[in-house]
């Protein structure tokens, strides 16, 4: 049983109600315009634009995510499948001469469901790619300093002796990995460039996997599959070697 009420209990004022209530009513508003005001889909025709209420009352989460840091949208690259490629990756660890000791793939089908999801993280941060703006002007390196360099994805046939020959057995193989200074970026076509922590992150795994097995060095390579749009399942013809991967080699990489 619940104690009895103190004989001297009253109601609170009715000001305070209503001043209290309005305080909840804008704090749960805050939370919930956020998560309201995003596109949703992907449909068969695309993506539906968010509601034109919940996009004109946005700025009432302002004091809730510039100050308390309690907003957020709930919207993760994750829940979209279907706008990010598919991605695994290998690593082949060779010797001193180069030859291949042993090549391993992750996501390893055969590790257990943490080590398996903390892969899946590593593989999908290596994708996707962001386009190369190359400077517009020619660059002078300050003294006694070089100029800086820049990667950048190209095909195997586009090396040249002065840029180093792409590495031996890698006939499947599409996109090579290219370091030059950025007064030798090519400025007659898009580039597309790996992010910086893309670049990070297969050093940092390549080396770790040289001390772990005793190899001299590790190349990686990152296999990508673009995603099929739903359009396909009403008719719509699917893509060119849309079911194909995209094999793209970071370089050898030494311990």
């Amino acid at each position: 049983m619940h104690p009895p009420l103190s004989p001297t209990a009253t109601a609170p004022p009715r000001w305070l109600v209503r001043v209290g209530s309005a305080a909840i009513l804008f704090h749960l508003a805050a939370i919930t315009l956020s998560v309201l005001d995003m596109r949703s889909g992907p449909w068969p025709s695309g993506y539906a634009e968010a509601p034109a209420f919940a996009h004109s009352a946005r700025a009432l989460s302002t004091l809730h995510g510039r100050y308390l840091r309690v907003v957020h949208s709930y919207d993760f690259p994750s829940n979209r499948p279907g706008d990010l490629p598919g991605v695994e990756f290998e690593v082949r660890l060779k010797d001193v001469d180069g030859k291949v000791l042993q090549t391993l793939h992750f996501p390893d089908p055969k590790a257990n469901f943490w080590v398996r999801q903390r892969q899946e993280l590593l593989a999908r941060n290596l994708a996707p790619d962001q386009p190369l703006e190359p400077p517009g002007a020619e660059l002078l390196a300050p003294p006694g300093q070089k100029i800086p360099t820049v990667s950048f994805w190209t095909l195997p046939d586009e090396f040249d002796r002065g840029a180093g020959q792409p590495p031996a057995g890698n006939a499947k193989v599409q996109l090579l990995l290219r370091t030059v200074d950025y007064n030798h970026v090519p400025r007659n076509r898009q580039l597309m460039k790996p992010t910086d922590w893309a670049l990070v992150l297969q050093r940092s795994y390549a080396r770790y996997l040289c001390r772990k097995y005793g190899a001299v060095s590790a190349e990686v390579l990152r296999h990508t599959r673009e995603p099929v749009s739903p359009a396909v399942l009403f008719g719509n013809p699917m893509p060119p070697n849309a079911l194909q991967d995209l094999v793209a080699s970071f370089g050898e990489v030494t311990p």
